[in-house]
Parts: C-alpha cells; structure tokens; sequence
C-alpha cells in the first residue's frame, strides 16, 4: 500500500512539473527583450529583417548556447537557457522551477 502511495505521489509530482515547464517555456517575451532580440537581427537596419539575418541570428543564438562545441544542444542546455531568461525577466524571481530542481525530481 505504501509503495502504491509513494508512486502516486511521484506520478502527480511529475505531472505538476511538467505543467509548470510548459507554462514557462511558453511565456511570452517582454517588449524590451523583443527589441533588444528585433535590434539584433536587423542588422542592416532598415527595419525588416531578411531570411538571411534571421537565420544568422539563430545560428549564432545557438552557437552561443553550445558552449562546448558539439554541434548540437542537449535538453539540459536549452531549459537552462530558458531558465536564465526568466531570471532575467522576473528581476531573479522565476515563476515554475529551475533546471537544477527538476533535474533532481
């Protein structure tokens, strides 16, 4: 019975944190890291961005995020990534939990 208890409690647990890394994952960006991110890619500025700046953008975004230069990003990499943006959103006051605390759920 307890180990049936104990599942239980881990199965919701799993489910809660799931629920809360989709509503983080998907939050919208604030107007000042839109700009900031528009700015970036329009570097040309002429006001649009191109095919080519954007994809420029996002490979250098990535770039960036794969730090030890494997050519790819692991789960880890980008929820952390995200994580940091909350941080950066919420002046340190995250909503949901960070990536060290899920990892160890």
């Amino acid at each position: 019975m307890k180990s049936k208890l104990l599942a239980l409690a881990g199965l919701t647990t799993m489910a809660l944190m799931a629920g809360a890394v989709h509503a983080q994952a998907s939050a919208p960006i604030t107007e000042q890291e839109f700009d900031r991110m528009y700015a970036a890619m329009d570097t040309n500025k002429d006001g649009r961005v191109s095919r080519a700046e954007y994809a420029a953008y996002h490979a250098a975004q990535f770039d960036t995020w794969d730090m030890a230069k494997t050519g790819t990003l692991t789960r880890e990499q980008i929820r952390t990534k995200q994580f940091e943006r909350e941080m950066r959103k919420t002046d340190g006051n995250p909503q949901g939990n960070s990536p060290t605390s899920i990892q160890k759920k």
